[in-house]
């Protein structure tokens, strides 16, 4: 590729990730921003460790990144995937779901595997779909037993259809959970279908994941879980910086239902802050927390852990040569 096409790709995606992020502060910030002037020494101090809470977050993602491409990058280094991780974020902000990402994390490593590299990035997407739509589950099914009344007014289905459902959703986890820690079987399977093998990079990624023992798989489902459990007590930090007086337990079990609720809706980074805002209305609403927290605290959150490493990742976009 043109090292001017590449000049201008990078270009392009910094101006348009900082762009954004300028355009979403204007336009939905003024409410918050007068909010946060009202802001108690607790709610500072709240709002203090969600920031500090998104070195933990970047760390936890890049540490994964890194035992996943381990066996084809052996030399690559932490810091090197920090970096590659934030400029990930850079490229990820205005692409269907986030697809750009890929290409912002592979662009920081040598030529030769970065396909292979590219599809390992995925199996660490996924394994942190799968603990989302585990914890998901989990909630959604504590909400049915203890709070059914204010969860059918969330999802109005008669009471058997949706423990029906549930069932359904929890095996359908389960399936995936044993698919992923015996990713060879999978391999197995396509293996069988030659038209996969059309494709160069099916076929090397097919290489990539079958080389991915199951111990390491197991590693990255743990990171994955306890990445959630980070981003997840931010949300809830913020909750309470913007007057949220629940338990913990309801806070946590609110906060996992709307991310699986969100990572079923198909988005453009760009306008998945509205429909984020729009599932934290429905779900904190139902239990009766009001409208302004679930916007400040959800609006908050976005810009602390989506576009503040995307802004900083732009630095290291314009670096890399």
């Amino acid at each position: 590729m043109s090292k001017y096409l590449i000049l201008f790709l990078k270009i392009t995606v910094s101006l348009a990730a900082l762009g954004y992020v300028v355009y979403k502060l204007q336009a939905e910030g003024a409410e918050i921003w007068l909010q946060i002037g009202n802001f108690e020494a607790k709610d500072m101090l709240f709002t203090l460790i969600c920031v500090l809470l998104l070195a933990v977050n970047q760390g936890l993602e890049a540490k994964k990144w890194q035992i996943l491409v381990k066996n084809l990058y052996p030399e690559l280094r932490f810091d090197t995937a920090i970096r590659a991780i934030l400029a990930g974020n850079t490229a990820g902000i205005f692409t269907p779901n986030r697809i750009g990402e890929y290409a912002g994390r592979v662009y920081f490593l040598p030529e030769g595997k970065r396909i292979e590299a590219a599809a390992l990035t995925l199996v660490d997407r996924f394994f942190q779909l799968l603990v989302t739509l585990w914890l998901g589950w989990a909630a959604g099914y504590m909400m049915l037993f203890f709070f059914s009344e204010k969860t059918q007014s969330i999802f109005p289905f008669p009471p058997p259809l949706l423990h029906i459902s549930m069932i359904m959703i929890g095996l359908g986890c389960l399936l995936l959970s044993l698919l992923f820690i015996f990713p060879h079987k999978i391999v197995a399977w396509i293996q069988k279908k030659p038209i996969f093998y059309r494709w160069k990079m099916v076929e090397k990624s097919l290489i990539a994941l079958s080389a991915v023992p199951s111990s390491m798989l197991v590693h990255i489902f743990a990171l994955s879980l306890l990445r959630n459990l980070t981003f997840s007590l931010q949300y809830y930090l913020l909750m309470l910086a913007f007057g949220f007086e629940a338990s913990l337990y309801l806070g946590f079990m609110l906060i996992w239902l709307i991310y699986v609720i969100k990572s079923v809706i198909p988005s453009i980074s760009l306008a998945e802050l509205g429909i984020r805002e729009s599932v934290a209305l429905a779900v904190m609403q139902a239990f009766g927390i009001g409208a302004l927290t679930a916007v400040s605290s959800t609006f908050l959150l976005y810009l602390i852990n989506i576009a503040l490493p995307a802004v900083v990742g732009v630095i290291f976009l314009q670096k890399k040569k």
